[in-house]
């Protein structure tokens, strides 16, 4: 007599959620905005549509650290212009943890604010697939000091992303 195999339900795997799951998604577009222009208004909007975030938060720098020492309006009337600019848009906001610190905005110190008060995600392409993407910086709104290269800028900015990334979300495209 041959006894019956028991049949086991083998449940379908659950993709496991990070913590941040219940959160908004929120994207912040930091820099001096001196003043704020229709460029930084169409690539925000871009990327909180692209990204599907709830809310994409302009943060000005108090004072900018440029070391060319530029001249820069005041922050006060820089804020201004960026309520002016933002109040049409429902995705947009303001974040003023920079002009609240005061003095030199550092980006050490405010990846420690967002570390402090929010999940950071990164993003991370290789060089390779930034660079076939984005073809041309000039014309993609990426702006290289003097004498930069798009390497130059990927080599300083991809490591400290990963440093203070809370999680990591590799986007590369493997075609093979």
């Amino acid at each position: 007599m041959q006894q019956a195999k028991a049949t086991i339900a083998i449940p379908k795997p659950q993709v496991q959620r990070t913590s941040f799951q219940h959160r908004k998604r929120i994207g912040i577009y930091g820099g001096t905005f001196n003043p704020v222009h229709n460029a930084h208004l169409l690539a925000a909007d871009q990327v909180g549509k692209t990204l599907l975030l709830n809310k994409v938060l302009f943060m000005p720098d108090m004072i900018p650290p440029h070391v060319d020492h530029k001249e820069a309006i005041d922050a006060e009337d820089r804020v201004n212009m960026l309520q002016l600019a933002i109040e049409d848009n429902p995705l947009f906001g303001i974040e003023m943890a920079e002009i609240e610190r005061g003095g030199i905005s550092y980006t050490y110190d405010t990846m420690k604010y967002l570390k402090e008060n929010s999940v950071v995600v990164y993003l991370r392409i290789s060089f390779a697939n930034m660079r076939s993407r984005i073809k041309n910086p000039a014309t993609r709104g990426i702006l290289l000091k003097d004498g930069e290269t798009l390497q130059d800028m990927y080599n300083e900015r991809a490591p400290l992303y990963e440093k203070y990334a809370d999680e990591i979300i590799d986007c590369d495209i493997n075609d093979e």
